[in-house]
């Protein structure tokens, strides 16, 4: 994708299946602006050392946009990206987030807010002051109230939000933990082995 903004060029993203983010501050305007985002009409257009999406079974490589295009406005101190890493065993969600603060080196307050998702309960709260300088990272661990695990029989769901003084982030996530046991070979969910259906292959 290439994206412009009121004529001007604010770049390239080459990676296939994966979000672009464009600074959009230098060509902004008040009123209305026009934006324009350029997408590839085919594969050989990729350098080699991008994945362009090659699949055997695949006649037609159709270009277009597949998910949404969003402005994000926001203050200092920005949420630029989040992880949520649950920890079943003792009923807690770990949260890593990257903050960058444009501004002077400062304290800010950081407020992490752990809901239901379906019925809004508040079931963790946490909030965390730092100091600022420019490009941090944040790691803090919320316990979890009453915590439900995910299953494929019991999708149960939480929602996680961060907000500075000037931005905030929301996301679903579920209480689970998946790996492969190294000597059965089995798929084992929330420590228990659990039957996968499914094929190797496409048919």
């Amino acid at each position: 994708t290439r994206v412009f903004l009121n004529g001007k060029d604010l770049g390239d993203h080459l990676p296939c299946f994966t979000p672009g983010l464009f600074d959009v501050k230098g060509a902004l305007k008040e009123g209305s602006n026009e934006i324009i985002v350029r997408v590839g009409s085919s594969r050989d257009a990729l350098p080699a050392s991008i994945p362009s999406g090659f699949d055997f079974e695949k006649e037609h490589y159709i270009p277009g946009i597949y998910d949404d295009v969003q402005l994000i406005l926001s203050g200092t101190p920005n949420i630029a990206l989040v992880q949520t890493v649950p920890d079943i065993i003792n009923k807690k969600v770990r949260v890593q987030i990257n903050l960058e603060n444009s501004g002077d080196a400062k304290t800010s307050k950081i407020t992490f807010t752990v809901k239901e998702a379906k019925s809004q309960k508040v079931v963790g709260v946490l909030e965390k002051e730092i100091k600022l300088t420019g490009k941090d990272l944040v790691d803090v661990e919320i316990p979890i109230k009453d915590c439900r695990l995910w299953s494929p029989e019991d999708p149960f769901l939480y929602k996680r939000e961060v907000s500075t003084e000037a931005d905030e982030f929301t996301t679903r996530f579920g209480m689970r933990e998946f790996h492969f046991d190294p000597l059965t070979k089995k798929a084992v969910l929330n420590g228990k082995p659990y039957c996968m259906r499914g094929r190797n292959i496409t048919l």
